[in-house]
């Protein structure tokens, strides 16, 4: 993989997911990355969104948990399966990462809708379709339109997701908890082993969903190690 340099920090900010809190973000832009390349990346806790790949370095904080699910073994909630058999009438397909209007169109609304942000093509292009490491986009279409989109990056062993939009229309049908499910299933199919959710930060209510899929793996920051969490809070049932 073709970096720019070695990782660097970002000036401290005020912390985006919690409170009272400073943020400091380590961070570097590479180029021609490999599946071997991805694994590596993703295993280490990095992130990215388009050639600026970026991961916490908070010298009194490890809050930022990233979070991988065993896509093999994930079970599902009562919720969850009610959210799976839903969205029975999805067309799901995998595409190639290119830029499209009806994309961008989607990813404006949902900006919009979403966070109140007005979303520019530019910006949007160079954040999800510039190439870095192996990629591609997942459509989730209902009756022929397109309801929700995701990012996702690919591993020797696993799959990573970015990020994903989804239209308000759609808003009823949890298509974001949906994406998961089905990627994850995608993994399988794929014959890799992890899925990838980002950082889960316990105390953000944004991020609370991310501790509901199970069995899943939290990386320590300090050792570098994955370390298993079994599900003991409530009765699930294997599914994928």
């Amino acid at each position: 993989m073709r970096l720019d340099g070695p990782p660097r920090d970002a000036e401290p900010v005020a912390c985006p997911y919690l409170p009272d809190r400073q943020f400091v973000q380590r961070y570097f832009f590479g180029t021609d990355g490999t599946l071997d390349d991805a694994e590596n990346i993703l295993s280490a806790g990095w992130r990215r969104f388009g050639q600026f790949f970026f991961r916490p370095h908070c010298v009194d904080c490890q809050a930022c948990r990233p979070v991988r699910v065993d896509a093999s073994r994930i079970q599902l909630s009562a919720s969850q399966k009610r959210i799976w058999r839903k969205n029975d009438d999805v067309r799901f397909e995998v595409v190639d990462l290119r830029p499209k209007d009806e994309y961008f169109e989607l990813y404006a609304h949902h900006s919009l809708t979403r966070f109140g942000q007005e979303a520019h093509r530019e910006d949007f292009e160079r954040t999800f379709f510039l190439k870095s490491i192996p990629s591609f986009l997942t459509e989730y279409r209902v009756n022929g339109r397109l309801a929700g989109l995701g990012f996702c990056d690919e591993a020797h062993d696993g799959l990573s997701s970015v990020y994903f939009v989804f239209h308000e229309d759609f808003g009823s049908r949890s298509l974001g908890i949906y994406s998961l499910l089905r990627e994850a299933r995608l993994a399988v199919e794929r014959g890799r082993r992890w899925y990838y959710l980002g950082y889960w930060v316990q105390g953000n209510a944004t991020m609370a969903y991310k501790g509901r899929f199970f069995p899943r793996q939290i990386l320590d920051w300090k050792t570098g190690q994955w370390s298993n969490q079994e599900n003991d809070d409530e009765q699930t049932e294997p599914h994928l």
